[in-house]
Order: C-alpha cells, then sequence, then structure tokens
C-alpha cells in the first residue's frame, strides 16, 4: 500500500501515478542512508504521532537580502524570469502577471506563487500527458497545449516514449534537475507564468535530504555530559556553511534536530510537500481606499500549494495600489518580493513521543571540540556570486534600484 497520496491532494490521480510517486519517495529516501531512527519515511509507523506545521520559515530570497540589504534584495528577485532563477530557492517561487492600465502603462497587476515540486509535475508529464495539460490548463487559467509543454514538434505526444516525454518536458517546462538538459525550462509557459517550481534547489531530493540532515541528535561534550549542539556548529562541522544563510534550510534542519534530541522520530506527513503555512495579509492595505486587501484577491489553491495575490483583470487596481508598512514608512508593492517575504512555507511533519538518547544515538553526532563559531552571511562566498548577478542587473537599469517595470 503507497504512503503518501499526490501532494496536496490537489489532482485525483490514478493508482498508477500514486504509485510511480512513492516509488520516487522510496528513491530520495534511500539515498539519505543511513538517515539514522529518528527520520522514519512512513508517518503511520510512529507510535503516538502528531502532526505538525510549526517547522516553517519565510520565503523571501535570504541571501540576497544578507549580502545587500532588502531594498536591493527587493530589486534583485524582482527581475523577472531572472531573479526567479538566481535567487528563488527557498521553496517557494514567483512570477508577476503585468496588464495595461487605461493610460497605456505596464503595471504590475497580480503575483503566482508556487511550493510545487518540479519532480512531481516532470513525473505526472512523463506518465499520462493529458492529465499534466488539464492540469496546467486549470492552474493558469486558459487552453493549455500539448505544444505548450512538450515543443511545436512534438506531434502526438502519446506516440513518444517516456523517456522523450520526460526529456521534452523538462526541455520546455520544467528545466533539468540535473544535466540532461538546461537547468531552467526554454519554453514560455514556466518562465512567464509560475506553474510550478524550477530552481534545482526547490526539489523533493533537497527537502528530502535537509531534513535528513537535521534528523540526528548532534551534540556538544560539557563537563556535566552533553548539550544541545547550536545550529551554527550543527553546520560549521559538516562544512555546509552555505546552507545556513537560507531561510529553508536552518529552519527545516533545526526542527528536525530538536525532535531528535528529544528522542522522537520524526517523519513527512501524507502527502509529502512544501505548504503555504501562513499569510499575513493584514499587512497590506489599498492606498486609495485605505481599506484592508479584498479578501476576492487572496486566492489560494492547489490544497496549500499555490497563492494568487492582487486584483482581478476586471478591477481598475493595480498591485501597485497595495502597500503596506514597515517603520512608519509607506511602500507600495512592485513586484513579488514583498508579498512572500509575508508568507511562511514548509512541509507538515509528524512527531513521535519523547525516548531516551543512548550513547549510542549520539556517539556518532557528537561534535568536535572548538566546532563552534559565527557564520556570516553577508562575508560569504556567495555575496561574491551575486555581486555579479547585482552588476548585470544594473547594466539593464541605468536609472538606478528603484522600483521600476522588469526587463524581460
Amino acid at each position: 500500500m503507497a504512503t503518501f497520496e499526490l501532494p496536496g491532494k490537489a489532482d485525483p490521480g490514478s493508482a498508477a501515478l500514486v504509485t510511480e510517486w512513492n516509488r520516487m519517495i522510496d528513491v530520495e529516501f534511500a539515498r539519505q542512508q543511513p538517515a539514522g531512527r529518528f527520520l522514519v519515511k512512513d508517518p503511520s509507523t510512529i507510535a503516538n504521532g502528531v502532526t505538525t506545521d510549526l517547522v516553517r520559515w519565510s520565503c523571501a530570497p535570504a541571501e540576497p537580502e544578507s549580502c545587500f540589504g532588502t531594498s536591493v534584495a527587493r530589486a534583485l528577485s524582482d527581475w523577472g524570469w531572472r531573479g526567479r532563477q538566481e535567487l528563488h530557492n527557498e521553496y517557494a517561487e514567483y512570477s508577476v502577471i503585468y496588464r495595461f492600465d487605461s493610460a497605456g502603462r505596464r503595471r504590475p497587476k497580480r503575483v503566482e506563487i508556487t511550493t510545487e515540486l518540479r519532480e512531481y509535475w516532470v513525473m505526472v508529464a512523463t506518465e499520462q500527458p493529458e492529465v499534466v495539460r488539464q492540469m496546467a490548463t486549470a492552474v493558469l487559467g486558459s487552453p493549455i497545449t500539448m505544444e505548450d509543454l512538450y515543443g511545436d514538434d512534438v506531434g502526438n505526444v502519446d506516440n513518444r516514449s517516456k523517456l522523450e516525454r520526460q526529456a521534452r518536458f523538462s526541455y520546455y517546462t520544467a528545466g533539468s534537475g540535473g544535466s540532461a538538459s538546461p537547468a531552467q525550462p526554454q519554453g514560455w509557459i514556466n518562465r512567464e507564468r509560475a506553474l510550478f517550481m524550477t530552481h534545482p534547489i526547490n526539489g523533493l531530493d533537497d527537502l528530502i535530504y535537509i531534513v535528513a540532515f537535521g534528523a540526528h541528535p548532534y551534540a556538544v561534550r560539557t563537563p556535566n555530559g552533553h548539550r544541545r549542539a547550536s545550529l551554527e556548529e550543527v553546520f560549521i562541522a559538516n562544512g555546509v556553511e552555505y546552507l545556513y544563510c537560507r531561510h529553508a534550510d536552518p529552519a527545516a534542519a533545526a526542527g528536525a534536530h530538536k525532535q531528535a534530541y528529544e528522542g522522537r522520530q520524526v517523519a513527512f506527513a501524507n502527502p509529502l510537500g512544501v505548504y503555504i503555512q501562513s499569510f499575513a495579509k493584514s499587512r497590506f492595505f489599498v492606498v486609495d481606499t485605505d481599506q484592508d486587501v479584498p479578501d476576492a484577491w487572496v486566492k489560494p489553491s492547489r490544497g496549500k500549494q499555490r497563492l494568487e495575490f492582487g486584483p482581478p483583470d476586471d478591477d481598475p487596481h493595480f498591485l501597485d495600489d497595495i502597500a503596506f508598512e514597515i517603520g512608519g514608512d509607506i511602500h507600495r508593492l512592485s513586484g513579488g518580493f514583498d508579498v512572500v517575504a509575508a508568507i511562511e512555507v514548509g512541509p507538515n511533519l509528524v512527531v513521535g513521543d519523547p525516548s531516551d538518547v543512548t550513547e549510542a544515538d549520539l556517539a556518532p553526532y557528537v561534535l568536535p571540540a572548538g566546532t563552534g563559531g559565527t557564520i556570516r552571511c553577508g562575508e560569504s562566498a556567495r555575496c561574491e556570486d551575486l555581486a555579479t548577478f547585482k552588476a548585470a542587473y544594473e547594466a539593464a537599469h541605468p536609472i538606478g534600484m528603484g522600483p521600476q517595470t522588469p526587463r524581460g
């Protein structure tokens, strides 16, 4: 019997799709061996397991903010497709929908945010092309063709082998997630719109990895026994300081580590996925009315894996008619960064009762003496990489880093 239903229970799904999805999850769990006794694959095996959504994080890109501050992070993250493929690595990606106003100006109308896993969509596109076409049509609200998803020359997609379907869908719509094709999709559909996540870091493999990474009783010896290792100590000892400088990885690892140190087993809840756990809608207001954003401007869907924020096409307002207050200053929305800064995402987990943590449990995870230190995210090698990206942005926007319509 399959352990997990399809993500978000958003699609009816055939038994064949459920079986294949669970096979893919099994493969990723097997890569984490030895995972230790505190992370288990099947949540139903945890006695007295309690489901929690408290392992969550802000999905605003953390790296550019650590390196350059909020205003620059906002501009870079909102730089259309370029910002998305470089910076949206917190298990959420967004795209801005533009429309023309009555004066002929092209303005941001809505932001669409997705936390849907690339691997799931590729699996459906490989196994059942008509189902994935129907899914895309429903999500984007307009008819989507097989040519949109698999390329203009696909012909009858049912006559293509599964390997060809996977390769074509990855090339045009999903990105490769590896080395088989370009890392990011080459077709329009998941560049102009946020159909599902495509950043290589936002994958099923990394999601399972970071929880498995944290689900150990990392400890530091003391004269009186041991203490729980700090999060910085854990990341430094494992040589992955760069992961500490995001929102997602420290939060996921810390949640799993806390449970393991208390002797609790943890598992991904059914269905496994990344979900929108909160949205601070009250942070925003409509400028000309000084009223809260109408409920109709907030559209969750796909089982809490998708959110569309902003006025509908038949409303005269635009996204930049919405504002928020920080430190006494009023800022108008210019893109998606400040919207996702109000959103928390994360997986649902099942946590068991505490148990004794034995010396055998601890031994592999006692960190070397002197592991401690401070991770300075604003001085990381990643900041050097992003300085090149920032320079490219400035070259394309010679009038400065202010809120402008992205070019491409």
